[in-house]
């Protein structure tokens, strides 16, 4: 029993498919027609294993220190949006205010 167990752990980890990307050249491949056409020029075949890079050992206070940064460059961004929209608000009351007198005053012309 412990032989077949063994047996189908080897298995599985050898079926394990690793990402491959085929490189023509000096780039990587675009699509299977791109590979074919360049091995059947070079009869060379270049593969590169894409591996996953990412860096567990991470600097949890870098991090922290990098968004807070974001979070100031955004809220200042925010800031000046804001103080802009309040400007163009204040435009916009100011013209229907003299829209509003102009109109009283011709309408008083008028009678």
């Amino acid at each position: 029993m412990k032989f077949i167990y063994a047996f189908i752990f080897v298995l599985l980890l050898s079926c394990n498919t690793v990402k491959k990307e085929y490189v023509c050249g000096d780039h990587p491949c675009i699509d299977k027609k791109e590979f074919n056409e360049y091995f059947s020029k070079n009869l060379t075949i270049e593969i590169k294993a894409q591996t996953n890079n990412k860096n567990k050992n991470e600097d949890l206070v870098k991090l922290n220190i990098d968004s807070e940064v974001i979070k100031k460059k955004d809220n200042k961004n925010y800031k000046k949006k804001e103080k802009i929209k309040l400007k163009k608000e204040k435009k916009k009351k100011k013209k229907e205010k003299k829209r509003r007198q102009y109109n009283k005053k011709l309408v008083m012309y008028v009678y």
